[in-house]
């Protein structure tokens, strides 16, 4: 990926006569094409940064915004801890509290007479959090758009416009569509509405959705599945201890959840998770030994077995991705790009390491009064 924004930084104690030989390390990895051993894709990614680029784009952006049904995506542009946001809103609306983020909310507010890249910058995405500071971000930067213009494809994502070679996202459309959907069962995920007793909205009806440990909890009771949520393993290989999965069944199937609200941060991260744990998994017999010491002490005695002591076979451990908020029928074509190329990355590395790797979605529904 190429663009002068892109900064590198570091700090590191050395002698003043010892600068030139530093200078000339960086700048040999800086020509190093060693990337493209594990990360030979980015070549085909460049980011706009001309306005003679990005403005007749921005344009497009602005009369898709004019439109009733706008294609453009709102989500967060960053990582956040899902399960403590209680809701979103936006800017001429911020009373109007959401649990997930409900675009109409502001297209419907919107004066689209007046509407430039300027006001889209000054308009907010407010997030609310259970235990800090409520957050907000320019609407600009939490919009992902993607355009087909003269056969070429090009996304806006966290604020920046990249041109995607249309090599690139034929292949990866390609890869996607190798990707299954798992035959497990999943209940939907659970909306509701209820008074608020705390916060700004104290005194008013707000909308809530189930949260994802509070779904895996009901999905293992309703379906016979073995919760691994919150149950850290620790590795040599990794600086943190390590969830194995969110969910696990008696048939080796290891199921990572992650809420659709996140947005492409937060199914990347998804996507990185289930890669990570599946390799160690694999290639690690120390964590294996505390994996299944976490497993017997804190799950089931039952099911220790699925994470085997020696001679792993991973064709028979399936690595499932399942994302909250959005039926499995629709789930892959929703997906933003970049998430795309997340899910395929992990799907081929680790389906030629012989695990067998499916997704799966589930819409929402209201949480029954009985």
């Amino acid at each position: 990926m190429s663009g002068s924004g892109t900064t590198f930084s570091f700090r590191k104690e050395i002698e003043i006569t010892d600068i030139p030989t530093l200078v000339d390390k960086i700048y040999d990895y800086y020509k190093s094409s060693d990337y493209k051993k594990s990360f030979a894709w980015v070549d085909n990614i460049r980011r706009l940064e001309e306005k003679k680029d990005t403005d007749p784009l921005n344009q497009i952006l602005i009369d898709d915004l004019k439109n009733a049904h706008p294609k453009i995506v709102i989500s967060i542009p960053e990582m956040l801890n899902w399960d403590e946001i209680t809701g979103f809103s936006f800017t001429r609306s911020k009373l109007n509290v959401k649990p997930t983020i409900e675009s109409d909310d502001y297209y419907s507010n919107l004066d689209k007479d007046s509407l430039s890249i300027d006001s889209l910058k000054r308009d907010r995405l407010f997030v609310f959090h259970t235990t800090e500071e409520d957050i907000e971000y320019k609407l600009y930067d939490c919009f992902y758009f993607e355009i087909k213009k003269s056969g070429k494809t090009y996304i806006l994502f966290s604020g920046v416009w990249y041109e995607i070679a249309d090599s690139f996202v034929d292949t990866i459309d390609k890869l996607l569509a190798e990707v299954k959907v798992a035959t497990l069962d999943f209940p939907e995920v659970y909306i509701w509405e209820e008074l608020a007793t705390k916060g700004r909205n104290k005194g008013k009806v707000v909308e809530k959705i189930e949260a994802e440990g509070d779904y895996n909890i009901r999905a293992a009771k309703e379906k016979g599945y073995h919760v691994l949520d919150k149950k850290l393993v620790k590795s040599d290989k990794t600086t943190t201890a390590i969830e194995l999965c969110d969910l696990l069944t008696k048939d080796s199937q290891f199921i990572h959840v992650k809420h659709r609200k996140g947005g492409s941060a937060g199914l990347s991260h998804l996507f990185a998770q289930g890669n990570i744990a599946a390799e160690i998994m694999l290639g690690d017999r120390k964590f294996r030994i505390a994996a299944r010491t976490v497993i017997r002490n804190q799950v089931s005695k039952d099911i220790v077995e699925t994470v085997p002591l020696d001679k792993v076979d991973s064709t028979k451990i399936e690595i499932v991705f399942l994302i909250l908020g959005e039926e499995s029928s629709s789930l892959k074509n929703n997906l933003p790009f970049f998430s795309k190329v997340n899910l395929t990355k992990t799907y081929e590395n680790l389906s030629q390491k012989g695990f067998k790797v499916t997704v799966a979605g589930v819409d929402k529904i209201i949480k029954p009064t009985t």
